[in-house]
């Protein structure tokens, strides 16, 4: 059987994922495993009509399609989310309709499961037989169990594909129509003066007054494109603050490639690409108070220009660059009915160190504008207070994850060692040695039985003792 390997990595034969798909094409050599690279050749494949009618004409001959990528920020590679969106502008996504499919995706499990939820809905939007994803962290192939479980799911993927196995689809298909960003829009929303004439549903923040005019809040809003109702919806939030909001888009930088995965950043956080996209890091986000990320819906994603900058922003690895920022988005397109993105969204804010503003998107066109209003408010009320909330889950873990990698391979991560050495983030339970001597006393003690009960019985209280006096006022 014919299986197409699409290689979402750009390192092409030097991929870490393409090392399982080599495996597999050893250990089973019975089936034909054509490799397709994808990510190396994304420019070639958007510039020469032979090369990409080879790899149409490649996926139109195998009987099953394994997706096999690096996950580069919650997603797959910039070059991959393009041929995806390649495939859909030139009317090619037929070839993959009854084809079974698998994902094979390699990270240090930093949110691959989103990047796997995203190949999945394409997949289903595509009416491809979505068989299950392998979810490997990059040396699991030195592991004997762990190959063993990749044989076990390949197994199960050449079955299905082989034997025509029923498949249930999990995700409906995205709102049918005209593309999401260009819903009919209210004229109230042409132009930025609009917004102080909108009707506010019931208690909406623009009955509040402006905030005086000032020269202190450092507002940026990063989008890629303005036109429709995306161009429409950022002049009409930038033009509620009282201070210049710099608007930069993407389609005007020089941006000369996506992330290379060659960690050349990692020594000194300056990367392998000398074009725009360290000096908007550098000179424009990082002296801000908060940072607007504005963009349509491209598929279950943003755009691919989106994905590459932020891929590219992975030169500043994993430092925290949005830390004390207020975070907000602008999204044009039907993000109600995409649940994996939500998380992505929230998550960037969280795991970046930023503060969750809020989003607002085009979905409710009539009361667009009032939204937009009470989200600029939110904004200029979270600059004022340096808001700040408690990371959550997808934060928290995040963190910990960066923070086990940059230790682990802190010979390579040398920027990110410093950063997390300087600034107190080896944060280790191992270290607190005050707790570590008071929780191996309670152990010493809990050995008594008279001692165990009191300490137990009373445990509730104890829960308490740290907080309860700022609640009962007894600080």
């Amino acid at each position: 059987m014919k299986i197409a390997v699409l290689s979402g990595s750009p390192k092409g034969e030097l991929s870490i994922t393409l090392q399982y798909v080599r495996y597999l094409e050893r250990i089973l050599p019975d089936h034909e495993w054509e490799i397709l690279h994808i990510s190396r050749d994304i420019q070639r494949l958007e510039k020469d009509p032979k090369a990409w009618q080879g790899v149409v004409n490649a996926i139109a001959a195998s009987k099953a399609v394994l997706w096999a990528s690096p996950v580069y920020y919650y997603l797959v590679p910039s070059q991959l989310k393009r041929f995806i969106e390649l495939a859909g502008e030139r009317g090619v996504t037929e070839i993959f309709r009854e084809k079974y499919a698998a994902v094979l995706l390699t990270s240090v499990h930093f949110f691959d499961n989103t990047a796997a939820e995203y190949l999945h809905g394409i997949c289903d939007d595509w009416g491809m037989a979505y068989t299950g994803e392998f979810l490997a962290e990059m040396n699991d192939l030195a592991r004997e169990e762990h190959r063993r479980n990749l044989l076990f799911f390949a197994g199960e993927f050449l079955r299905a594909a082989e034997t025509s196995v029923p498949v249930a689809r999990r995700y409906e298909p995205l709102p049918a129509g005209r593309p999401p960003c260009h819903h009919a829009f209210p004229g109230a929303l042409s132009n930025a003066d609009a917004l102080s004439q909108a009707d506010p549903p019931p208690q909406a923040s623009n009955t509040l007054p402006r905030a005086p005019r000032t020269e202190t809040r450092r507002i940026v809003i990063l989008t890629d494109g303005k036109e429709g109702n995306l161009g429409a919806m950022v002049d009409a939030f930038a033009g509620h603050f009282p201070e210049p909001v710099q608007i930069v888009d993407l389609q005007e930088l020089a941006i000369q490639g996506g992330c290379l995965g060659c960690l050349h950043c990692g020594y000194d956080n300056r990367c392998v690409y000398n074009d725009d996209v360290q000096r908007i890091l550098d000179t424009i986000v990082a002296p801000s108070d908060a940072v607007v990320f504005a963009g349509a819906i491209v598929d279950r994603f943003l755009s691919s220009r989106w994905k590459r900058y932020l891929d590219r922003s992975f030169v500043y690895g994993h430092i925290k660059g949005y830390e004390g920022k207020q975070i907000a988005y602008i999204i044009s397109g039907p993000l109600r009915a995409l649940p994996n993105l939500q998380i992505i969204l929230e998550a960037y804010a969280q795991v970046s160190g930023g503060h969750h503003v809020g989003i607002v998107t085009d979905e409710e066109p009539e009361r667009a504008a009032a939204l937009l209003v009470a989200l600029a408010e939110r904004m200029i009320r979270s600059i004022d207070a340096r808001a700040q909330a408690p990371a959550p889950f997808w934060g928290t873990g995040g963190r910990l994850i960066f923070r086990d990698l940059v230790y682990r391979l802190r010979g390579i991560f040398a920027a990110d060692h410093r950063f997390f050495r300087r600034n107190g983030l080896y944060d280790y339970p191992h270290k607190e040695l005050g707790n570590r001597s008071f929780q191996a006393f309670l152990s010493f003690l809990s050995l008594f039985p008279p001692v165990r009960k009191n300490l137990y019985g009373r445990m509730k209280e104890n829960m308490l003792m740290s907080i309860k006096p700022y609640a009962d006022g007894k600080e």
